[in-house]
Formats: C-alpha cells, structure tokens, sequence
C-alpha cells in the first residue's frame, strides 16, 4: 500500500503541476491581452488628441477667414483712381565711376594660329 500511495501522491503533485502551468498560461494570455487592451486605448487617446489639435486649428483658420470676408464686405467696393496714382519721387540715379561710357575696344588683325592649334583645325 505504501508503494501505491507514494504513486498516487505523485500523480496528484504532477495533476496539480499541470493545472499549475495552466494557470500560469492563461494569466500571461490574460495579461498579453491586457496589455493589448491598454495599448489601443493610449492610440485611441493620442488619434482623438490629434484630431481635436486639428479641429482647433481649422476652427483658427475658419476664424481668420471669416474675418478676412467680414472686413471685405463692410468697406466700400468703389475705386477712385486717384488714390491709385504713386506720389512719390524716383529715385536719383547714381552710376558711381560710371557716369563716362567705357572706351569701345581696339581690334588688331589676329596673329597666325601656332603649331597647338593646328592639332585642332586652327589651319
């Protein structure tokens, strides 16, 4: 009998080993998918982030552009051609050392082309 019961200590310490890691397996799935759960949901907070950072911004831009339209449709849209004429002065033209023009160049008949450029078709 002490033989069997050492038998059955054993299998009932292996069944428990067994249920053991089972248990150890499930709470890693469990905590994998935990983790998984905890990822999505930081993506989801910084998407929504984003997406109000972006509905902020065109509501800033839709602002400006409303206030552009405004501004543009409380003034007048007649033109007077006189507010359009420039009335200020040119400037003086200030040419430096160039106020004589530059002497036109003296030519001289070309000398022979040398022995280098005959290699090139210069005869």
């Amino acid at each position: 009998m002490a033989r069997s019961q050492g038998r059955y200590d054993h299998e009932k310490w292996m069944r428990q080993q067994v249920r053991e890691r089972e248990r150890q397996a499930r709470a890693e799935v469990a905590a994998r998918k935990e983790a998984e759960r905890e990822q999505k949901a930081a993506e989801t907070a910084a998407g929504k982030a984003r997406a109000q950072q972006l509905n902020d911004e065109i509501a800033d831009r839709i602002a400006t552009l409303e206030a552009i339209l405004t501004c543009g449709l409380e003034r007048s849209a007649r033109l007077d051609p006189w507010d359009l004429l420039r009335g200020d002065e040119p400037a003086v033209l200030d040419l430096g050392g160039r106020e004589r023009p530059v002497p036109p160049p003296v030519w001289t008949d070309p000398q022979e082309p040398g022995a280098f450029a005959s290699w090139f078709g210069g005869r």
